[in-house]
Parts: structure tokens; C-alpha cells; sequence
């Protein structure tokens, strides 16, 4: 089988997991094609349709999967669509969704769109487009399988892209109380103005860093905060599997990341409240070893052959839905 994967330009969210999940899920089913977002790109931001269909046509793949990018899509989806409609001549097409808007608008483009079937990295997103007739099946993140760590530096840790929502300025807040490391990552696309004003609070400005960096970073930490605000689509959630693997606790607000940390520990997710978090990262940090065992198991259930297993029946409902 030769999967051919519309790779996001990003580097960060949904490109990063989208490159796990070639490296991880996809080489596992054979051959590969690597369609670059930048290979299929006018210079004025248009889709370029001639140039994908000609990688299609060269390629011949047994089945099309696009990542869905929400930011992304609106201002190519009838390029996209046109593209989805040629590669059906051929084979059929996944579509890979993060997350989804709580008023439908995403399910109503993916609609638009007519992949064959949808993998759902959210239950709601999942539940949301059955309702809109769109085949779907609910698939885990992924991640590497987890080892054990010692803890004892006290350190907390709230990193991640530079983004208003990720509220970095409650951790801020938190430094009160606790030592507390906020580290951002500058990516393809990030807000500069915001970047500023958190270089003058003291915050740590990076550029992108790897895997290997990455786990360095977590490991020199006892505890991951990720005090998101609530926004109108749901969160990627790629940073709980990222600290699952190392077995790190991850404590979340309320926002819609906390569906998936509430099944790893239900005490794991507050309402963002700074009294609230403050007692609540004290009571981690002293049972900071059981914590670390639901970290640990819930990366157990979501390994990436789980997550190949998982494809395998996207790919069947997608071959079932074509013919």
C-alpha cells in the first residue's frame, strides 16, 4: 500500500504530529509519498490544483490523507476540494482532524470537502461529525512508549508555541509560590507582538528544538502546566502524550484540552483559579510518584502500534465507504 500524506507547512501542532504519524504509523502500511504543502503552493497562497494532481497522477497511491488544519483551510477549501475530487478517481481520501469548533462550522467544511472517512483525535469531534453524516472513527494521539523518572527538583515547566491562549501569564503569576520555567518555541507561525511582551516578564525565547531537546527539557522538570483559556475549537493535545511518555504530570485548566487529561486523573484539571492551582500543584508535588503512575499508564494505552491498529480500521472504513 502506497500512502500518499499532504504534509502542513507547520512544524509545530498538527505538522509535528502529522510527521510522527509517517514516521510511526504510516511507513508501517509500505511505501510513503510526501506531498509538501510548499511543493503545491502558488507564491500568492493559492493551491496549486495542476502541480498536486500531476504528483498524484506520478505517484498512483492507494489512499490520500490530509491533515486538517482549521487556521488553514477557510481560504483553500475549494482548491482542496477540487483536489480530493481528482485524487477519488484513483483511491480514497482520509482526513485527519485535530479538533473541531463548537458550532458545527468545521464539521459543515469537512462535509464540503467529502473525504471518504475521518480519524477523529477528539471523542467530541468524533460525536459532532456523525451527527453531520460524516464517517469517522475516534483514534489516540500517539506516543512513544513511556519510561520511569526520578523526581525531586521541585522545577515546574509550562512551555509551548507563542500563542495568547496558552496563558503564560498565569504561570507567571504562579512564581509566587513555586520555580517555575516558562519556555516558548517560535515556529513557522507565531504572534511577534505577544513574544515581546513576554521576553520583558522574563521568559524564555527559543527556536524550535527536536524530540531529543524536548525530552531534556521535561525531564529537568517535576510538573508540566498547560493553564489554557478556553477557545472555540479544541486544543491539539499533543503536549499530554508528550509528557505522558517521560511519565511527567501535566496539570490542565477546565478548557477543552481537559477531556483527555481527566482520563488520565480527574485531579489533574482545575478551573483557572490562582489559589486553586497553587494548592493543587502542592499536592502533586507531594505525591508526586502516584501521579506519575497515571501518567505512565495512560501512555501504556496509546502507544503508536495502538494508534496503527486504530488506521487500520480508518483505512478499511475509508476503502468501504469509496467503493
Amino acid at each position: 500500500m502506497k500512502i500518499a500524506v499532504l504534509k502542513p507547512k507547520t512544524n509545530c501542532g498538527v505538522g509535528k504530529h502529522t510527521e510522527n504519524l509517517i514516521k510511526n504509523v504510516f511507513s508501517k502500511f509500505g511505501g510513503v509519498i510526501e506531498i509538501r504543502e510548499g511543493d503545491v503552493w502558488s507564491r500568492h497562497g493559492f493551491m496549486d490544483v495542476e502541480t498536486f494532481e500531476n504528483i498524484i497522477d506520478s505517484s498512483n497511491p492507494s489512499v490520500l490523507i490530509v491533515p486538517f488544519e482549521h487556521g488553514l483551510i477557510s481560504g483553500i477549501i475549494n482548491e482542496l476540494r477540487n483536489c480530493i475530487q481528482y485524487t477519488k478517481r484513483i483511491c480514497p481520501t482520509v482526513m485527519i482532524v485535530h479538533g473541531i469548533d463548537m458550532d458545527g462550522l468545521v464539521a459543515k467544511q469537512i462535509r464540503f470537502l467529502s473525504p471518504d472517512a475521518v480519524a477523529c483525535l477528539k471523542k467530541q469531534a468524533c460525536k459532532v461529525l456523525f451527527n453531520f453524516g460524516i464517517p469517522a472513527i475516534y483514534v489516540t494521539h500517539g506516543c512513544n512508549k513511556p519510561i520511569r523518572r526520578r523526581f525531586g527538583s521541585n522545577k515546574l515547566l509550562a512551555y509551548g508555541t507563542i500563542y495568547r491562549w496558552k496563558n503564560y501569564e498565569f504561570c507567571l503569576a504562579l512564581r509566587k509560590w513555586f520555580n517555575i520555567d516558562v519556555i516558548v518555541f517560535r515556529s513557522e507561525k507565531y504572534d511577534y507582538a505577544y513574544e515581546k511582551e513576554l521576553k520583558k516578564q522574563g521568559v524564555t525565547v527559543r527556536n524550535w528544538v527536536n524530540d531529543d531537546e524536548l525530552r531534556k527539557i521535561i525531564l529537568e522538570h517535576d510538573v508540566v502546566l498547560a493553564p489554557y483559556v478556553h477557545v472555540n475549537w479544541c486544543c491539539c493535545t499533543g503536549k499530554l502524550y508528550e509528557c505522558a511518555q517521560y511519565s511527567t504530570p501535566l496539570l490542565a485548566s477546565d478548557s477543552l484540552l481537559c477531556n483527555e487529561v481527566a482520563e488520565v486523573c480527574p485531579s489533574l484539571v482545575t478551573p483557572l483559579n490562582i489559589w486553586t492551582w497553587r494548592e493543587r500543584i502542592q499536592h502533586i508535588l507531594k505525591h508526586i510518584d502516584e501521579y506519575s503512575d497515571f501518567m505512565y499508564e495512560f501512555a501504556l494505552k496509546n502507544t503508536w502500534d495502538i494508534v496503527y491498529e486504530q488506521f487500520k480500521e480508518v483505512l478499511q472504513l475509508a476503502e468501504a465507504t469509496y467503493t
